[in-house]
């Protein structure tokens, strides 16, 4: 968890030029008002990944486990059936405790500081309109930067390699690179030892062993799902996330490959707001690609939407604390802090796939 900062807030002096109280109510006041506006505008402009995620987020109670999960082998037809003979004899094949496990995963809360100072606060008894847009303004850039950090988080791995022993690094969310892996990455996953249990990684697919020629990139998507199928007996996840100049690769594979009318195109978002662009996705085998700048070019994530989960805990999803005094500190300011809390996870880690060394344009 996040160390949060503690502010000790003793009486004001008598002496100060303003009420204290009076502005500290004012900022707060006009901070509430203003951030459900500045939430919904930077939510347009999340990255594809990140803005997947929080359409479905829930938000559970905290716990000391906040997420406790029993988990079990995938599906294996052939190890679960019994027999029956001539006689009658009825065989019933024993079921292995041992692939039964309880996946457990820890909150993190991340936290991002906001201040105003008190010449801001002088000027703003002049004009009320410069108050309103100085507060938006600073709520705009601090909302950003959580939100961009808590995005790359998202992504990132967790597990830290450098710590003796490696452990994971408790004020890091858990990242797509966690979820989706063979234990390259992330050896155990909550809880869970990949290595003992290999039922509990995703389906890892490396592209240069499937035979693809150069101008032929979108096979190697047709040939990792059909893999996936045949291996795992179950149909593939659908919903793809790759970086620009991946995404760019496929799709001039497509055109010059295919008929260019057999090419399906599909409108993911429109970021509007600070970044005017239109990002586009490509469908093949019927997996939706949406670009994602966080994502490592050379590697493509076919998600399960429904085997994924970012989860809030409760009283910490965009929370703004209230704002205090740092006048006792010294500083003529008040300041307040975003919380933002919760856990990336999934509950099948075989539903995914992740298809690596996939030729990319550079950009």
């Amino acid at each position: 968890m996040a160390n949060l900062p503690t502010i000790e807030v003793g009486p004001v002096p008598s002496s100060f030029p303003i009420d204290v109280a009076q502005q500290q109510t004012l900022v707060e006041t006009i901070a509430r008002q203003t951030s459900p506006a500045v939430v919904y505008h930077q939510y347009q402009t999340f990255r594809p990944f990140f803005k997947f995620l929080m359409a479905k987020a829930k938000v559970r109670e905290w716990a000391a486990n906040f997420l406790e999960i029993p988990v079990t082998v995938p599906k294996d037809y052939s190890a679960r059936v019994g027999t029956l003979d001539f006689a009658g004899n009825v065989t019933i094949p024993a079921v292995d405790v041992g692939e039964y496990q309880w996946a457990r995963y820890q909150p993190v809360i991340k936290d991002i500081g906001i201040t105003f100072s008190e010449p801001q606060i002088k000027l703003w008894k002049e004009s009320p309109y410069r108050m309103i847009d100085d507060i938006k303004k600073q709520l705009m850039d601090t909302y950003k930067a959580l939100f961009d950090t808590v995005s790359e988080n998202l992504y990132t791995s967790g597990y830290d390699a450098t710590l003796t022993p490696p452990a994971w690094n408790n004020t890091k969310f858990l990242g797509l690179q966690d979820v989706v892996d063979d234990g390259t990455t992330a050896p155990d996953f909550g809880g869970i030892d990949r290595s003992t249990y290999t039922w509990w990684s995703a389906f890892v697919v490396d592209a240069t062993t499937l035979g693809v020629a150069a101008g032929s990139e979108y096979l190697i998507v047709r040939y990792a799902a059909a893999k996936y199928q045949k291996t795992i007996k179950e149909p593939h996840p659908t919903l793809a996330f790759c970086n620009f100049g991946t995404f760019e690769k496929l799709a001039a594979s497509m055109l010059a490959t295919l008929p260019t009318e057999r090419v399906q195109y599909t409108t993911s978002y429109d970021q509007i707001a600070s970044r005017e662009a239109e990002t586009t996705g490509i469908k093949i085998a019927d997996v939706v690609f949406l670009v994602d700048p966080n994502i490592d070019e050379g590697t493509i994530y076919i998600l399960d939407p429904e085997a994924i989960q970012f989860d809030f805990i409760e009283g910490y999803d965009v929370e703004m604390r209230p704002f205090v005094s740092l006048e006792p500190v010294g500083k003529f300011a008040f300041a307040s802090w975003l919380l933002f809390g919760g856990q990336l996870y999934s509950q099948s880690p075989y539903r995914h796939i992740k298809i690596t060394n996939v030729p990319y344009v550079t950009l």
